[in-house]
């Protein structure tokens, strides 16, 4: 009796070992598989029927996210026309004549055309001209109208420049602006008389009244 109970306890061993594919070492690792997981040899030991699929649960795939074509920001360029390359006449006269007119075009317009007159009663305008002329140790031209223009006349002109006739290297050693204060008068015209004039170096500055002022300008300092 002692020996046939070992016998019949290794023959649903034996069984399950051949029922299950790969043998003892399949059994082995079901086995082991099985504890870990609490559940029973018998289940641990389950074969599909040849052929059958095995069931596996499956993970729905994540949807796929939205993409967004960003398009790129525009950006307003302003359209700059390109600039015109600077030529140098070598007739000074004809310096003011290649540039553009510009500028004389954009003059105030006051209404009345003809300069008024001038009396003692208050609250009247004066017409005042200013302008700053860098002349790079050249002489002026003798036309000064594109730059000094006479039409609309003003009452008072300040006239400005800097290296008129000589560079500021050689205005250290001679400063005089007369031949361009005389230009300048005579451009205006006798209607026009310089009250005063001042230069320091390549820097000049004179002012021009009409004749409508002169009665009005006495003591005249300049500095």
């Amino acid at each position: 009796a002692p020996s046939a109970a070992p016998k019949a306890t290794a023959a649903p061993a034996a069984s399950a070992a051949q029922a299950v594919p790969g043998g003892l070492l399949a059994l082995a690792g079901d086995a082991a598989e099985a504890s870990r997981s609490g559940r029973s040899l018998a289940q641990a030991s389950a074969v599909a029927p040849p052929g059958a699929v095995e069931a596996r649960p499956v993970t729905p795939a994540a949807a796929p996210k939205p993409t967004v074509d960003y398009a790129a920001p525009v950006v307003a360029t302003p359209q700059v026309p390109p600039a015109t390359p600077a030529t140098q006449s070598p007739n000074q006269d004809s310096y003011l004549e290649s540039q553009p007119q510009a500028a004389v075009n954009t003059l105030y317009h006051w209404a009345e055309a003809e300069l008024p007159s001038v009396t003692q009663s208050p609250k009247q305008a004066l017409r005042v001209w200013c302008g700053v002329w860098n002349l790079h140790g050249k002489h002026a031209p003798a036309d000064l109208n594109p730059w000094l223009p006479k039409h609309p006349r003003h009452h008072i002109y300040v006239v400005g420049t800097s290296e008129c006739e000589r560079s500021i290297e050689k205005s250290m050693i001679w400063a005089s602006k007369a031949n361009w204060e005389r230009q300048v008068q005579n451009h205006l015209g006798e209607e026009f008389k310089m009250i005063g004039a001042s230069n320091m170096s390549a820097i000049h500055i004179m002012v021009f009244v009409h004749q409508y002022l002169w009665k009005y300008c006495w003591d005249i300092k300049t500095g």
